[in-house]
C-alpha cells in the first residue's frame, strides 16, 4: 500500500497537524507584546485562506468533477457549520474565563474530544475495546494534571457578575466543542465525501469563520472585522504573525489534516483523530512553554505528558 495512504501516515499526519497548533497559541501570546492586535492577526489568516483556497480552485479545478452535487454540497456545509460553531465557541469559551478558573475551563472544553470518540463508536462501527477506553481515561487524565498544574485563581475584578455563572458557561462551551468537532468528523466517514479536496474544505471552513466573525462583531457592536489600520498593516510582525498562522495550516488543511482523518476513518477509527491531535497539541505546547517560554515544569506537567504519551498510544493501537 502507499505510504500516503496507510494507517500509518493518517496518525503521523494528525499527530503533526496537533503539534503544530501550538503556533497559535504562541502567535496569540507574542502578538500583543509587539503591538500587534491578536485579533487582525486571526481576520488577515482568515482573509489569507480563503483567497489562497479559491485561487488554487480555480486554477485546477480540483475536488468537484467526478463527484456528486449532493455530496459535495453536504460536504461543505459540514465544514461550514464548524467553523461557524467554533467562533461561537470560542465567545462562550472567552466569557468563561473572564468569570472563573481558566485552567480548569480549558481543561472541561478540551474533555470534548470524547464526543467524536462516542459517536464513532455508536454509529460509525470505529473498533473500540479496553484499551482504547484506557487510552481515553489517561488522556482525560493527562488534561486533568495540565489544569491542576496551572495557576487557576482569577482576580476579583474579573470575577465578573452575570446571568449566567463560569460553571455554566464552561459546559455549554464543552458541549458546543462536542458539536463542533463531529461536525468537522462526519464526512470523513462517508465514501463520497472523502473524494472531496481538502482545498474545498478547507475554503468552506475559511469562509464559515470570517463569516462569523463579522457577525459577532457587528452583534457586539465593534469595528468591521476587515478593517486593519495603517500602522498594523505596516508592522513588519503583523505579517509575521499572519504567515506564522496560516503559512503551515494551509499545507496541514491540504496534505495532512483532512487526509488523515479520511485515512483513520477508512480503517474504522475516525473517532481518534481528535483525540490524537488534542494530545499531541498539549504535548508539543508544553515542550514549546519549557523550551521557548522558559516557564518553570511542575512535577504534574511530567506525569502529564507521560499520560498523554502513553493514551495516545493505546488510544490509536490497532492489533
Amino acid at each position: 500500500m502507499d505510504f500516503f495512504h496507510s494507517l500509518a501516515f493518517g496518525l503521523i499526519a494528525l499527530a503533526i497537524v496537533g503539534g503544530s497548533w501550538c503556533i497559535c497559541g504562541l502567535v496569540m501570546g507574542s502578538a500583543p507584546k509587539r503591538g500587534v492586535s491578536s485579533a487582525a492577526v486571526q481576520r488577515i489568516s482568515a482573509v489569507i485562506a480563503c483567497l489562497v483556497s479559491a485561487i488554487v480552485l480555480l486554477t485546477t479545478q480540483t475536488g468537484i468533477s467526478d463527484i456528486g452535487a449532493k455530496a459535495v454540497f453536504w460536504t461543505c456545509a459540514s465544514y461550514f457549520a464548524a467553523a461557524v460553531v467554533n467562533t461561537c465557541m470560542l465567545e462562550v469559551m472567552s466569557m468563561a474565563m473572564q468569570r472563573g478558573p481558566n485552567g480548569i475551563i480549558w481543561c472541561i472544553i478540551q474533555s470534548a474530544m470524547l464526543f467524536p470518540f462516542l459517536a464513532g463508536v455508536l454509529f460509525f462501527q470505529v473498533q473500540a475495546g479496553w484499551l482504547q477506553g484506557l487510552g481515553v481515561g489517561m488522556l482525560l487524565a493527562a488534561l486533568l494534571l495540565f489544569g491542576l498544574g496551572k495557576d487557576n485563581t482569577v482576580c476579583a475584578e474579573n470575577q465578573k457578575s452575570g446571568v449566567l455563572g463560569w460553571k455554566t458557561l464552561a459546559f455549554l462551551a464543552f458541549l458546543i466543542t462536542g458539536l463542533q468537532q463531529n461536525l468537522s468528523t462526519m464526512p470523513s466517514y462517508f465514501e463520497a465525501s472523502r473524494h472531496v479536496s481538502s482545498v474545498l474544505r478547507t475554503l468552506c471552513t475559511s469562509i464559515g469563520t470570517l463569516l462569523t466573525t463579522i457577525v459577532w462583531s457587528f452583534f457586539k457592536g465593534e469595528p468591521c472585522p476587515f478593517f486593519f489600520s495603517r500602522d498594523t498593516l505596516r508592522n513588519r510582525y503583523f505579517w509575521g504573525y499572519a504567515i506564522a498562522m496560516q503559512g503551515f495550516g494551509l499545507l496541514a488543511a491540504y496534505f495532512l489534516l483532512y487526509p488523515g482523518l479520511d485515512i483513520l476513518a477508512e480503517n474504522g477509527l475516525g473517532g481518534m483523530g481528535y483525540p490524537l491531535m488534542v494530545g499531541s497539541c498539549i504535548v508539543s505546547f508544553t515542550l514549546a512553554s519549557i523550551f521557548l517560554l522558559r516557564e518553570r515544569f511542575q512535577w504534574k506537567q511530567a506525569v502529564a505528558v507521560v499520560l498523554c504519551l502513553a493514551g495516545l498510544v493505546a488510544l490509536c493501537w490497532k492489533g
